[in-house]
Parts: C-alpha cells; structure tokens; sequence
C-alpha cells in the first residue's frame, strides 16, 4: 500500500538523500510506534547500505545518535528487506507491530500476506509463532524459539577461523543479551548482508 505515492518501507531507497537528512529523519521516527517503524525501518537500512553514520560502529550510531537496540535495527532492516517491493497493504503491516512482522520474515509472500496478517492481528505473538511453526514447516522466529527445523548447518573451519567464528558469536550474543548461539550467527550474517550488499 502506498502512502502518497510513496511506499513507508521504501521511502529512503533510491532517492538522493543527504546523511544528516537521513539522520534526522531516523531520530524524530526511533521512539514512535506503528507506520513510523515502517519509515525507521527503510531509513536504518539505507544508513546501514550506504555506511554513511559518521561512526565506525554502527552498533554505536544506534545506541548513542537514535536510542535504538541494535537488535530491533536488525529486525526493522529484516523487516525492510522483506516486505519492501511487495506491494503488500503497509498498513496492516505497521498495526501489527515489528515484532510480529518480523516473525513472518521469510514465509510471508504478496499471495499469502492478507491470510498471516489477519492471524497476526487477532492473535499474541507466541500464537503467531506456533502457528508458522505447525503451518509452514519450520520456525519462523530467530528469536527464542527452540522448536527449530530451519535446517542444521556444518562447517569445517581451522583453528583461526573457529576462533574467530567463536568471537564473533560471543560479540553478538553480548551485545543482544542472548545465550543462543544460532540467534547470534543469524545477526551476524544479517548484519553482514546488510552492510556489504
């Protein structure tokens, strides 16, 4: 659903917009709830493409420039990712709230999105959960779902390379206040994709 003429989720996309604008745009959104997310969400995830925070750190831009999590950037920007070029009714999107939406990461498609948002809507998250678990296949959360069937992944690293694949997940389990370790490879990754697309 476009709002104006213009998509909340993809309002930052492709125009040219300087960083400070950009910026001050993410401040005003980082406390409000609903479409606000939505517009937070594309503008998190052109800061994050672009590089363009003036700090290093983008963990550090969140917390001391926007007040933000960085755990919850990283479900906006999933979110963005996502359902941006859907074409999917944003509204319903932003009642439902960032953190069902970012359940339906995944699973939801132009053809099945009215179907989830109305279970989305009449249901808690945890309901939400265990019916993408018993519909779809798999867990749908990345969160503290224990119930995954995503699939099991193995790999054969040196000494170095565990060692620093070790530093990394404890780094982001850390900075997110998880224990588990598939939740912080998750970010990890996102985080990578993000940054370097």
């Amino acid at each position: 659903m476009k709002t104006e003429g213009r998509s909340l989720l993809g309002m930052f996309d492709d125009a040219p917009v300087e960083a400070k604008r950009l910026i001050k745009a993410a401040r005003r959104l980082a406390n409000r709830k609903g479409r606000a997310e939505l517009v937070l969400a594309g503008a998190l995830a052109r800061l994050a493409r672009d590089g363009r925070t003036g700090k290093q750190d983008f963990d550090e831009f969140l917390r001391e420039e926007l007040g933000v999590r960085y755990r919850k950037a990283m479900y906006l920007i999933g979110i963005h990712d996502h359902f941006h070029r859907m074409d999917i009714d944003e509204r319903r999107l932003a009642t439902m709230g960032w953190s069902k939406a970012k359940e339906l990461i995944g699973i939801a498609t132009r053809e099945n999105f009215d179907d989830l948002a109305d279970f989305a809507e009449r249901n808690k998250r945890t309901a939400l959960i265990e019916h993408l678990n018993a519909n779809y296949g798999r867990a749908a959360s990345i969160t503290k779902s224990r119930a995954r069937t995503g699939g099991r992944m193995s790999f054969s690293l040196s000494r170095d390379q565990a060692e620093t694949v070790q530093r990394a997940l404890d780094m982001a389990k850390a900075k997110v206040g998880t224990d588990d370790a598939g939740e912080a490879l998750a970010l990890v990754c996102g985080e990578w994709v993000v940054t370097r697309a």
